[in-house]
């Protein structure tokens, strides 16, 4: 798959992003226009180990960076994925989603979206669970 904005590279970034009122927006990115557009994308990239296995079923990771929770959480961990898990973490997360609340005060937006960091990891525990024993 070619990079979305220069349409020139591989790409080899792919971003999950959750904007306003909980829209989902997926990128995918060449490492130049990622690091580009994302300034701390250097210090990440420099940071992180080459081989990464998945964080739920440890597999061969093939995309990762700073967990998307981490603005509510307060935690800054990496988190790493193979692409099934991706997959499912995506859309488990856009499912729990689409009853917006976006009418709610925010503290309340981010009691829920802390809510739905501990649902996240207990489904994809049990997701993995499930797919290594079929």
């Amino acid at each position: 798959m070619l990079c979305e904005q220069c349409r020139q590279y591989e790409a080899n970034c792919h971003l999950t992003i959750i904007g306003e009122r909980g829209v989902v927006i997926n990128r995918n990115l060449c490492g130049a226009c990622y690091e580009a557009g994302v300034p701390e994308a250097k210090w990440q990239q420099a940071e992180a180990p080459r081989e990464e296995n998945c964080y739920y079923c440890r597999g061969q990771a093939c995309a990762g960076g700073t967990d998307i929770f981490a603005p509510v959480t307060g935690e800054l961990k990496q988190k790493f994925m193979c692409a099934p898990c991706l997959a499912e973490y995506g859309r488990y997360i856009e499912q729990q989603l689409k009853p917006a609340h976006t009418e709610l005060p925010r503290q309340k937006q981010l009691t829920l979206l802390r809510a739905l960091n501990v649902a996240t990891e207990k489904h994809m525990q049990r997701w993995v669970s499930e797919k290594g024993s079929r």
